[in-house]
């Protein structure tokens, strides 16, 4: 549930900032989290592999990167 919230905050986060293709950020964080999943799994959930940094580099850098996004300037002149 907290993973959907996420994505979902950062689609409409995307969306208010003119962003226009939100699907490949949608299946493109499902295949990150699947495929730190399957890694974290592989590797009898040690956190020192690299599922678990793989998923946290995804996480924050999204984050990061939507938190330096500016608004589209067409919905402010509304």
């Amino acid at each position: 549930l907290l993973h959907y919230l996420v994505i979902n905050l950062n689609c409409q986060r995307f969306r208010d900032s003119g962003f226009e293709y939100i699907k490949f950020y949608v299946w493109g964080t499902l295949v990150i989290y699947i495929a730190s999943f399957v890694i974290i799994v592989a590797e009898d959930f040690a956190c020192d592999g690299f599922g678990m940094p793989l998923f946290l580099i995804w996480y924050f850098a999204t984050f990061s990167l939507l938190l330096l996004a500016p608004p589209d300037s067409n919905s402010l002149n509304k």
